[in-house]
């Protein structure tokens, strides 16, 4: 076995033709040596893996293959449920629009502020401004941010549920696979 193993160095730098000094053959020597000097460079910057190197990795690959998990189509069914879950969380997340209600409320704030009630105030409806009396205003911005608000506990009841789920997979999943699988969310 001695005889047969060759170390990684003798492995990576395999021989190179002789030059011969000749007039034909002088150009070819040249780029020859310019060859000879680039690889040596090269193996001089890219370190090679060490005969040790190479059997701690072939080592650990072997005890990978071994703790090796079977994935069966129920298996795959959860990890593509746990995927499609979060993603819908993130959706409904940016569905969840606080601002829009912190608006509405400074607007009715503004509007409270007037102690004018003969005055108008415009007020959007779609794409046109309908002119309301002080009270009017006041009231349609009330129903609007009533309604606002049940949208906003409603998505923030459904990411609740998702995120039950969630947890129930991932309790499954992790039983399951270990450390093998990551379903941790990217933090990057």
């Amino acid at each position: 076995m001695g005889g047969e193993e060759m170390s990684m160095k003798e492995e990576a730098q395999p021989p190179l033709p002789s030059i011969q000094n000749t007039q034909a053959n002088k150009g070819q020597a040249q780029n020859l040596k310019n060859f000879r000097s680039a690889l040596q460079t090269l193996r001089d910057t890219v370190k090679m893996p060490t005969p040790q190197s190479c059997q701690i990795r072939a080592a650990t690959m072997k005890e990978a293959a071994a703790e090796d998990v079977n994935v069966t189509f129920e298996d795959q069914e959860k990890i593509n449920k746990f995927s499609w879950y979060r993603s819908r969380i993130s959706e409904l997340k940016r569905e969840i629009d606080k601002n829009q209600l912190q608006n509405l409320e400074d607007a009715c704030d503004d509007i409270m502020m007037v102690n004018d009630n003969s005055v108008m105030i415009p007020y959007q409806v779609s794409d046109v401004f309908m002119r309301h009396f002080q009270e009017k205003t006041q009231e349609m911005l009330e129903d609007v941010k009533k309604n606002l608000q049940g949208e906003i506990d409603a998505l923030e009841s459904r990411v609740e549920s998702i995120q039950r789920v969630l947890v129930d997979l991932k309790v499954q999943l992790y039983a399951k696979f270990g450390s093998k699988i990551n379903l941790e969310a990217d933090t990057s």
